[in-house]
């Protein structure tokens, strides 16, 4: 079974290390639209990113994109860059050239194309935690369908270990997990029509937790190495007949990124995302430059990151074996079995991290 001490499931809304919490008592959902400023900025180089958009009504999936800001990422010598505007309320800079280190302060500001200011805290980005193990499981779980009939399901569960000992201080961390997978085209018997020559496709299957927040305040653990961590759910399904890939991002945090989701966690199970309106109204560290009184959701995230990353074959998962989902009868067959780009996100183009 998972270990749960790591994580915060907010479709239950239950809180480790330290018992349960009561469910939040929310107000009815507002339609009126607020102001939400979500930036990245992480150690090392790479891309960093900034969305500014306002929130919708609630349940809905039409968000309001914030087009025209100017959008800056501030160093603690008052360097300004720039991020560029990518469309759909994306601003990114990505800092070919400037590495960002631990230690460094770092403020975001924004400027909306009606000439209002927001500016973040500082924020001074942490040393990363090296992640010092991953690993696998299948276990079966109990589970109920649309008609609450319980049957058992077969499940991967991603794991890592940690170790604390060497990090000075205690890191607030905070983990996602992506899947990516690759499928192989059948290939149909001699007396089926002519079949275009067989293909591997490369699908992106995306992130394995989308109703958890996954944090963990590492005060609240014994000081050494921390085993079994669970970051990843995936079903056990016809994906695993070829080659899957399990990808681990862990951000270490500064104490505002941690309180942020902290609160989101709180309230993310019983509404949307960052983007819908009340109840998920969950204020970050940035600031109405002009009218402190303002509401602004959001937050500026500055994180360090360590990767781990874990494959699989069919061979390794001996003897489980995968359901199939290419059967064919009288060269009848699921379309995507014999042209594999018809699988949501996929491509045959080889991502640089598959093998």
């Amino acid at each position: 079974m998972r270990n749960l001490f790591s994580y915060i499931c907010v479709g239950c809304l239950s809180v480790l290390l330290g018992g349960c919490v009561e469910t939040v008592e929310l107000d009815a959902p507002r339609v009126e639209e607020e102001l939400v400023i979500y930036g990245n900025l992480h150690a090392g180089l790479g891309r960093n990113e900034v969305q500014i958009a306002y929130t919708q009504e609630f349940g809905t999936f039409n968000i309001q994109e914030e087009t025209g800001a100017s959008v800056f990422f501030i160093d603690g010598n008052g360097e300004k860059y720039t991020c560029a505007e990518e469309g759909s309320g994306i601003y990114a800079w990505i800092n070919e050239d400037r590495p960002v280190r631990p230690g460094e302060v770092f403020t975001l500001e924004a400027t909306t194309a009606a000439g209002v200011t927001y500016r973040s805290t500082p924020e001074t980005i942490p040393a990363a935690l090296p992640i010092r193990n991953i690993y696998f499981e299948l276990n079966d779980d109990v589970v109920r369908d649309q008609f609450d009939n319980e049957f058992t399901k077969t499940f991967m569960d991603i794991y890592v270990d940690i170790d604390l000992r060497d990090y000075e201080g205690s890191p607030l961390l905070r983990w996602q997990t992506f899947n990516a997978y690759t499928f192989r085209e059948i290939e149909l018997p001699t007396f089926c029509p002519p079949q275009n020559p067989i293909k591997r496709c490369y699908i992106d299957d995306g992130i394995t937790q989308p109703e958890d927040v996954l944090i963990l305040d590492s005060k609240d653990v014994s000081r050494g190495e921390v085993k079994g961590i669970w970051v990843g759910r995936k079903a056990f399904d016809s994906t695993f007949n070829d080659l899957n890939i399990f990808r681990v991002f862990q951000r270490t945090l500064t104490s505002t990124g941690f309180t942020y989701w902290e609160n989101q966690a709180k309230v993310f199970g019983q509404a949307g995302s960052i983007f819908d309106s009340a109840p998920t109204s969950v204020r970050g560290n940035i600031v109405n430059q002009n009218d402190p009184d303002d509401q602004v959701l959001g937050n500026f995230e500055v994180f360090s990151a360590d990767t781990a990353m874990i494959s699989m074959e069919l061979t390794d998962l001996n003897p489980a074996i995968p359901p199939q989902i290419c059967q064919f009868r009288r060269c009848n067959v699921y379309a995507p079995c014999i042209a594999c780009e018809e699988f949501q996100n996929s491509s045959t183009i080889k991502p640089d991290y598959f093998p």
